[in-house]
């Protein structure tokens, strides 16, 4: 059996009458991809703010690691070892890449000299592809390439689980397949990851386990063929012509 290195049990979270996430309970495999996916509005975003603390619970607990976080202001929870990146990466713009990079680190990678911090976000953008431009300012980078230092800021904050929230949208050809790559390999690094992802062609190439929010409610959860094999799944948010076009394929 599979140890779990996050658990959420009977999480809610309710504004108003209504409820954006309710009673999700799901246990996070440590080591693995697990993908998180559904419909847009499904909750995976609000998920994943209730994970990081930045929105509170209306009800149930999560633990990480086997202690409970629910609770936990968002930097002590990101101090323990959940990172994450944002859908639109929002970096200091007048920042460096390096300096970017080194504020994580200091902030939560237990990282307390300044020179420590930058030779450690040096390492982090050596293994993004960023390394080269370390000295360019945040503002002038591409999307892609704006993608990759969220990936290293995250990295910088030495978690043992990164909650990726649809960081492939925007990127198109050597780019996506840079970042499936890239997300490949940590997980081959003993990095575990929650993915938030709407491109099926990832999903199928990455994810070992699945997860679907449908209306706020986990409608299936398991490995990857499995679920998408499920027809809740299916009728929900896959379709019958993905369904068929695997068939075919």
């Amino acid at each position: 059996m599979m140890t779990a290195i996050l658990e959420l049990r009977g999480v809610s979270r309710h504004f108003g009458g209504l409820r954006a996430v309710n009673d999700v309970t799901l246990s996070v495999p440590q080591g693995r991809i697990m993908g998180l996916i559904g419909p847009n509005g499904a909750g995976k975003t609000t998920l994943v703010n209730l994970i990081t603390g930045m929105i509170k619970l209306s009800a149930g607990e999560m633990w990480f690691k086997g202690a409970r976080i629910d609770g936990l202001a968002p930097h002590r929870i990101s101090r323990l070892g959940i990172a994450r990146t944002f859908q639109i990466v929002q970096p200091f713009p007048e920042m460096t890449a390096l300096e970017n990079v080194a504020a994580a680190a200091m902030f939560a990678g237990n990282i307390a000299s300044q020179s420590e911090a930058r030779d450690f976000a040096e390492s982090q953008l050596e293994r993004v592809g960023l390394l080269e431009l370390r000295s360019t300012l945040a503002s002038r980078l591409s999307l892609g390439q704006r993608k990759r230092l969220e990936f290293a800021k995250s990295l910088a904050m030495k978690p043992s689980i990164l909650l990726l929230d649809e960081v492939n949208a925007g990127l198109h050809g050597g780019e996506l397949a840079e970042a499936i790559t890239l997300i490949r390999s940590l997980a081959q690094d003993g990095l575990t990851i929650l993915i938030i992802e709407h491109l099926m062609k990832v999903v199928v190439s990455l994810c070992d386990d699945l997860a679907v929010l449908h209306h706020g409610e986990l409608i299936a959860n398991g490995p990857a063929q499995q679920v998408m094999g499920d027809e809740h799944v299916i009728k929900a948010y896959l379709g019958e012509r993905y369904l068929k076009r695997q068939r075919a394929g």
